[in-house]
């Protein structure tokens, strides 16, 4: 559980009983305060957002409001099996998945949240791997990727396919700009792990796509994977 000092005391309680309320009987996976740039429960924002993932929630995607004092709190909860699905393979068009995309601050279930953040950043630049290859098919084996392209590619994607994500680009823009190094962290796992994978190499601070990995995104039955993939978010976001 995240600590907080007195402050800030009275709306993390509410706010996790409001979520046990909520969750009734299930279990909760994990409880995070989202789309929060300052990494902080009390940021002088009169509202806040928070993704709640509960086992075996049975309407699973559901929607929930509570004013605390001068603070609102949208509460968006969702079976973890549909969290899930929506982390490894865009389930909901990665609706509920992004959130992780950017900058959080968890409340419950730290070290879940952290691994599936890793696994969905690890998929997105999987995907932003495959479309260099089939987009540059004569350069790609002579690009030098900076790791923090991976990171700014996400963030520029996203805020195309949800626009309303558009109002806090300054937000976080500053954000990034006075923490890159910890926002690049869970990027920096799944690079590695894709380095182990022989997907990628590094050296002299530089990623390059291997030989390996450019000759498994041959087949032209990538281009229309790729295609596939965005449609769920198009989709999702448009009904």
């Amino acid at each position: 559980m995240t600590q907080v000092n007195g402050e800030t005391y009275e709306l993390t309680r509410q706010t996790l009983e409001f979520c046990r309320h909520i969750a009734g009987n299930s279990k909760i996976a994990a409880l995070a305060l989202v789309d929060n740039y300052s990494m902080k429960i009390s940021n002088g924002r009169t509202t806040h957002e928070v993704i709640l993932v509960i086992h075996d929630f049975q309407p699973r995607l559901m929607s929930y409001l509570k004013t605390v004092n001068t603070k609102t709190i949208f509460v968006f909860a969702v079976d973890q099996w549909i969290f899930e699905r929506d982390i490894d393979r865009g389930f909901l068009g990665e609706a509920i998945a992004s959130k992780l995309i950017f900058p959080h601050l968890p409340l419950f279930g730290k070290d879940y949240l952290h691994e599936k953040e890793v696994v969905l950043k690890k998929r997105l630049i999987l995907e932003l791997l495959e479309n260099l290859v089939v987009n540059f098919p004569e350069l790609v084996q002579s690009i030098k990727i900076k790791p923090q392209y991976f990171m700014y590619e996400v963030f520029s994607n996203r805020i195309r396919v949800f626009p309303l994500i558009a109002y806090d680009v300054a937000n976080l823009t500053s954000y990034l700009l006075k923490n890159e190094e910890t926002a690049m962290a869970s990027y920096n796992e799944a690079l590695k792990q894709l380095v182990s994978e022989e997907k990628i190499s590094s050296q002299n601070c530089y990623l390059t796509i291997t030989k390996k990995f450019i000759s498994q995104c041959q087949d032209s039955r990538i281009k229309i994977i790729n295609l596939s993939k965005n449609m769920p978010r198009t989709l999702f976001t448009s009904i």
